[in-house]
């Protein structure tokens, strides 16, 4: 088990029994779905609980069609976990911008961590850099933990109010 792996895994150790949980992923293309993917298996199959975890994925690309755009809001609305998977955090579509404020507006009130994955080549530009300050600010305001490569703790700013406070990512 990788670290980030391990890191989403202690958010749910000594937890009362998980019900299946949606993991919505928002992702750009076929190595960011996998690169998703990849860490929600890890820590199911690790974890024992692979049977708790329920993934529902739509492309950047199909968030262009309205039903799609509404369906992926109403979904994160409903998740522990929403992951953002990307090429490039600094260069995300408009609708991917409209997916996350639509998100963000509808939110229920279950807290929820935003995961923001992208390749590793991009990690430290200045693009990256701003969109990140974005996003957390953005999810700050919602009640939203954003975790990131490089940003590896909860924001301390969030009230804890469920385990999402164990979820902790370190520079992955």
């Amino acid at each position: 088990m990788n670290a980030e792996q391990n890191h989403l895994l202690n958010a749910f150790s000594g937890a009362p029994e998980i019900d299946l949980q949606t993991v919505t992923v928002i992702y750009e293309n076929w190595s960011a779905r996998m690169r998703a993917k990849a860490l929600m298996n890890g820590v199911g199959a690790q974890a024992e609980i692979y049977e708790h975890f329920e993934l529902k994925d739509w492309s950047f690309e199909s968030l262009w069609e309205p039903q799609n755009l509404a369906d992926a809001v109403a979904t994160a609305c409903d998740s522990l976990i929403v992951i953002l998977s990307a090429t490039h955090l600094g260069d995300l579509p408009r609708v991917v911008n409209q997916w996350l404020s639509g998100w963000w507006e509808a939110k229920n009130h279950l807290p929820a961590a935003l995961v923001a994955l992208e390749d590793e080549d991009k990690m430290n530009d200045s693009a990256t850099a701003a969109a990140l300050a974005r996003l957390r600010n953005a999810a700050r305001a919602h009640g939203i933990e954003l975790f990131c490569k490089q940003q590896f703790a909860p924001d301390p700013q969030i009230v804890p109010q469920n385990r999402l406070r164990k979820l902790q990512f370190p520079s992955f």
